[in-house]
Order: C-alpha cells, then sequence, then structure tokens
C-alpha cells in the first residue's frame, strides 16, 4: 500500500530497487536510486561502525543531492 501511495520510491543500492519493482510492478516507473549520480549505497548491515558512518554520510550526500533536485534554491 505505501508504494502505490507513494509519489516517489528512492533505493539505497541495486538490490532494493529490484526488489520494489518486484513487488509492485505497477510503481517501477516511480522507483529510483537515492543517489541520483545513479551509484548505490551499499547496505552496512553486519558492519563496523566506520562503515555505517560512512554510508550515513554518503546518504546524507544523496539526500541533499535530491533535495537541491526536487528543492531549487
Amino acid at each position: 500500500e505505501l508504494l502505490t501511495a507513494a509519489d516517489r520510491i528512492l533505493c539505497l543500492g541495486a538490490s532494493h530497487l529490484v526488489a520494489v519493482r518486484a513487488l509492485a510492478p505497477a510503481v517501477a516507473d516511480r522507483a529510483e536510486l537515492l543517489d541520483p549520480r545513479g551509484g548505490g549505497i551499499p547496505d552496512p548491515f553486519g558492519e563496523d561502525l566506520d562503515t555505517y558512518r560512512r554510508t550515513r554520510d554518503a546518504i546524507q550526500r544523496a539526500v541533499q543531492l535530491r533535495l537541491d533536485e526536487i528543492l531549487p534554491r
């Protein structure tokens, strides 16, 4: 339900994008990677604290790029 209600679906990595499109093919055109440059952000699950921090920083940069895209200054 959440996927079909969303205007945009931003995924961290390619595997997440594939999963979203498989779960709800009707939203495939609204799903894309969070990083607008097309780079996936690896899931840090099970990694060390430094990896989680790098992932946090990558997410923050990608979100800022998306915000700049959506809400131009």
